[in-house]
């Protein structure tokens, strides 16, 4: 196996050993409610982008009660690019963070972070 052979593989292996590293992660099968479905409509925010940051956000914070919110950051944007997602789809997974009942797996709400807003 020559050198070249081998950047070839490991760039096709790199998107299936990131895949790999995610399933291992804590991935959400989650149920969304509602208000999330009224709110993302309202907010712009497409069910593709949600289940993109559900599968594989990188930051969470604990809120009360069971719930935690979730996103990607930059760190995690970066993987994705590198990973071989296209990039209009990561971007706009900026600031979306979705809150989820982690106790009834249930997406909450989803919205922007306040950096996203316009009039900030």
């Amino acid at each position: 196996m020559t050198m070249s052979d081998f950047t070839k593989e490991s760039h096709t292996d790199h998107w299936s050993t990131f895949e790999s590293k995610r399933a291992t992660a804590m991935t959400i099968e989650t149920k969304v409610s509602e208000h999330a479905l009224r709110q993302s409509q309202r907010r712009g925010i497409s069910q593709e982008t949600l289940d993109l940051v559900l599968t594989y956000h990188d930051r969470s914070r604990k809120l009360p009660g069971y719930a935690r919110a979730l996103w990607i950051g930059p760190r995690g944007r970066e993987a994705l690019v590198r990973a071989g997602l296209p990039v209009a789809l990561i971007e706009r997974c900026a600031g979306v963070r979705a809150i989820v009942h982690m106790g009834e797996d249930l997406v909450l709400t989803v919205e922007h972070t306040c950096k996203r807003r316009r009039w900030v």
